[in-house]
């Protein structure tokens, strides 16, 4: 991917994403001191499987459902979805954990396709408020997972922990095979966030969110969620403060090894920072850094991304204990 098509298209999608969408919509919670609801309960309490997960074929993909542990108060929100794509020998598993604001999984088909091709079953987890789990109050996928009010978009990111953990039970329980945490962008925060609270096999994050505060207040993106917080009295400091609870930065991951964790990002990415990838490198001292020559959202259509993953998955190791 060439650096002038790789901005431009970060470029386009942010701009349409703000005067189609986000510019529409104003959210103003109440000034809050500390976050609610964001505490992480001991996960080993929570049911292996839910008691109501469903299964239905779709075509040649299949759909699982069920109610969330964390509930938001709306119904098409706490109903968990997740789409199956089956590899016909597989190799190994992939939870994937998809990004911010999307509302078609188009952007998505090479990369899973060439996951398929490699041999990995691929699980896509639809975060809190995208997709199907949009309610009718949201004018748009993601409207209510990511504003102004921090306490609903801390439970929505608490409510997408728990989602993927009893996904990623579920993968275990049904698939007898190593499973890859793979998340990209809000997905990849999600990911990361997730495996400092459990052991995973491995971890593989692409463009991963992560120091909230700087996204919220310093990139265009969120330009209107930032105006949003301003209005209701919030500083720079109160919202780093409030993210810190559940930001990457702060999260240290479990795994067996330091060499089964992870981060690929886009070297000309325009959305987020590659300083604050970096940020998150060196905090954790991550050792296998993957850049590649793409931007956020061009990097999907990256070919040696699927390769990457795969090879994380099959190579993992077992010793040099984080």
């Amino acid at each position: 991917m060439d650096e002038a098509s790789s901005k431009y298209v970060d470029y386009i999608a942010t701009e349409k994403l703000l005067t189609e969408k986000l510019q529409q919509v104003h959210h103003a919670p109440a000034l809050v001191d500390d976050l609610q609801n964001l505490q992480f309960d001991d996960f080993s309490a929570l049911s292996t499987l839910p008691s109501d997960l469903q299964e239905q074929q779709n075509g040649l993909e299949q759909d699982i459902r069920f109610t969330s542990a964390v509930r938001s108060g709306y119904p098409e929100n706490d109903q968990v979805r997740c789409r199956v794509y089956p590899a016909r020998q597989p190799l190994a598993a992939v939870l994937l954990i998809h990004g911010l604001f999307e509302d078609n999984l188009i952007i998505y088909k090479y990369y899973i396709s060439q996951l398929v091709e490699n041999g990995l079953q691929v699980f896509i987890l639809f975060l809190p408020f995208h997709y199907s789990r949009k309610p009718k109050e949201s004018v748009f996928s993601g409207e209510l997972y990511w504003s102004g009010d921090l306490n609903r978009s801390a439970l929505a990111y608490k409510q997408a922990v728990y989602d993927a953990y009893h996904l990623l039970k579920y993968i275990k329980n049904t698939v007898a095979k190593p499973i890859l945490l793979n998340g990209f962008s809000m997905g990849g925060g999600v990911a990361w966030t997730l495996s400092s609270l459990v052991e995973v096999e491995a971890l593989f994050v692409v463009n991963p969110v992560c120091n909230f505060s700087d996204l919220v207040w310093n990139r265009r993106l969120f330009s209107t969620i930032k105006s949003d917080l301003e209005q209701n009295g919030y500083i720079l400091d109160k919202v780093t403060r409030q993210f810190a609870h559940f930001d990457p930065i702060n999260c240290l991951p479990k795994a067996n090894s330091i060499e089964n964790v992870a981060v690929g990002y886009g070297i000309f990415d325009q959305i987020s920072s590659t300083d604050n990838y970096q940020m998150l490198i060196d905090k954790w001292q991550v050792r296998r850094v993957l850049p590649y020559n793409a931007g956020h959202l061009n990097i999907l259509r990256v070919p040696r991304l699927a390769q990457d993953a795969k090879d994380l998955i099959l190579s993992r190791k077992h010793d040099e204990l984080l």
